[in-house]
């Protein structure tokens, strides 16, 4: 098991990285167009405006946003103003209640409202059953960033906080209990690499996939939401197994199931793809490659790992690397032709 390092930061900076996931691939990523979505949003207070769209281009170091719409009685509105980040209040026009503006605080609104709406959206589609398309349309854009490996490969980036919106995992309910010999703290895989691993390995309905360590869950639900596979977690941590079982059964994705067992203890003859972040170590790990061997002189199977066990799996004879070993991915394995 791997623990998650990752502080939730609430920021405009984190808000601003979530702008390719909703704009699209642009040289600025915070530079765009967005519509108020009446039956999606709250206004406290209110009166909701019937209309509105905002508006956000590059002016020099900073931004000029505009808003055009229509209030509740149905009269024009018009607000305009630039963002300059230099610490100070915006000027800006148009405004009844405001001649100033707190640019930061604003714009942070407007994103997160729009992130929301955007979770909304997918995690309908995820419970109407069936891989979720708007997903799947984003998946080479997603496994792009981790090709790109323009940062160390364990940490995290905006994707993380897309798959938590989507996913909203409950915490878990009791404390993880102390962590045997051999076992490895629990660190969720980074959302990046598991789109990565979704594009690469081409899954189908006649697929498995088995997470040995798979923590809260977020492979096996992710690869479940994205693909027609089914998917088994198996963790040893009883309180990260009820988190998965809670996040699946609210997302209605009966195609992602998770057992409390030990990985030495496992059937693994119903998978197709085994995947590891390196959960454990040492004679735990041998004991999962030699079960994952067996199962390999019965049928062709893939073994993906990432983390410090990608060393050890390598050299295993009964494998072979499908696009070497590169330490800033997820590494594919096949099993030998017997």
């Amino acid at each position: 098991m791997r623990q998650n390092r990752r502080p939730i930061v609430a920021s405009l900076v984190a808000c601003l990285s979530l702008m390719p996931v909703l704009l699209g691939a642009q040289s600025d990523p915070a530079v765009g167009t967005w519509k108020l979505n009446t039956a999606k949003s709250k206004y406290v207070p209110g009166p909701m405006p019937k209309s509105n769209v905002i508006t956000i281009t590059a002016a020099g170091g900073g931004y000029h946003v505009t808003a055009h719409g229509e209030d509740a009685a149905g009269k024009p509105t018009s607000i305009d103003y630039t963002v300059t980040f230099d610490g100070k209040d915006s000027p800006v026009k148009g405004a009844p209640a405001y001649d100033t503006i707190d640019h930061a605080r604003e714009l942070q609104a407007c994103i997160e409202a729009e992130n929301e709406a955007f979770y909304a959206q997918i995690r309908d589609e995820i419970r109407r059953g069936g891989p979720s398309r708007r997903l799947r349309a984003w998946l080479p854009a997603f496994a792009a960033c981790a090709r790109r490996g323009a940062q160390a490969a364990d940490c995290y980036d905006a994707l993380d906080d897309l798959a938590s919106g989507i996913l909203q995992p409950p915490p878990p309910s009791v404390d993880a209990r102390a962590l045997a010999d051999e076992m490895v703290f629990y660190q969720p895989t980074p959302a990046r690499h598991i789109f990565d691993l979704i594009d690469r390995t081409a899954l189908s309905e006649r697929d498995v996939l088995v997470d040995l360590g798979s923590g809260m869950g977020h492979v096996p639900l992710l690869v479940a939401a994205c693909t027609p596979a089914r998917t088994i977690g198996i963790e040893i941590e009883p309180a990260y197994v009820d988190c998965a079982r809670r996040c699946a059964a609210d997302l209605n994705l009966a195609r992602a199931t998770f057992v409390a067992q030990d990985a030495r203890d496992a059937d693994l003859i119903s998978g197709t793809l085994f995947y590891l972040y390196t959960p454990f170590s040492g004679s735990i790990l041998r004991a999962v490659l030699d079960a994952l061997a067996a199962q390999a002189r019965e049928r062709p199977i893939r073994v993906c790992t990432f983390g410090p066990c990608v060393a050890r799996v390598a050299q295993e004879r009964w494998l072979d690397a499908v696009d070497g070993v590169d330490a800033q991915r997820i590494c594919m394995f096949r099993s030998r032709p017997r």
